[in-house]
């Protein structure tokens, strides 16, 4: 055995045949090959060409293969680059829209101050705040009259704190204020 092959000899030869097979054939060694050692060598031929012939077609193959996977792959980031382009100049656009209606709310909420300085400084607002006092009073009284029994005083405003309107209230001086501006115009 020479560790891959096991070689048979008659036992009258096997003494002299020992001593070849105590290490494994190799390169350097002048081995002879038999009768059928011609059709090795040709078929081992053949297949190196078989094989390189695979080996180039398959190299073709992937070549194309790979091409076509990186056009796909191109093609899809391109439209993906399209995509958050075009996502990007939508968030420019709302962000311009916010800023647009922030500014404009921003001009309204002024505009609505203004008009409630004028109001409380008008001169009917001030005529009419004994009144809004005395019936804020007779409201909160009413109430806690009517609800359970509270340990709770009523509120005590700050000199010139003006109580809270009802909805209706706001809507009647609103009504004269606007009255009051068309006869000025």
């Amino acid at each position: 055995s020479d560790g891959l092959n096991r070689f048979y000899a008659a036992a009258e030869q096997a003494g002299e045949l020992r001593p070849a097979f105590a290490l494994p054939p190799n390169v350097f060694d002048d081995v002879q090959l038999g009768k059928n050692a011609f059709m090795c060598r040709e078929l081992s031929q053949d297949f190196h060409g078989q094989l390189v012939e695979l080996t180039a077609r398959y190299d073709a193959e992937t070549k194309t293969r790979l091409g076509e996977l990186a056009a796909r792959y191109e093609l899809a980031l391109q439209q993906h680059e399209l995509e958050v382009s075009r996502a990007l100049e939508s968030r420019a656009e709302v962000v311009e829209s916010m800023e647009r209606q922030r500014e404009l709310f921003g001009y309204q909420l002024e505009q609505a101050d203004s008009r409630h300085q004028a109001m409380i400084n008008s001169l009917s607002w001030r005529i009419t705040s004994p009144l809004r006092r005395a019936l804020d009073f007779l409201s909160r009284a009413g109430r806690k009259n009517a609800s359970a029994p509270s340990s709770d005083p009523l509120p005590v405003r700050a000199m010139g704190e003006q109580p809270p309107l009802s909805p209706a209230t706001r809507a009647w001086l609103a009504r004269i204020d606007a009255a009051a501006q068309e006869r000025q115009a």
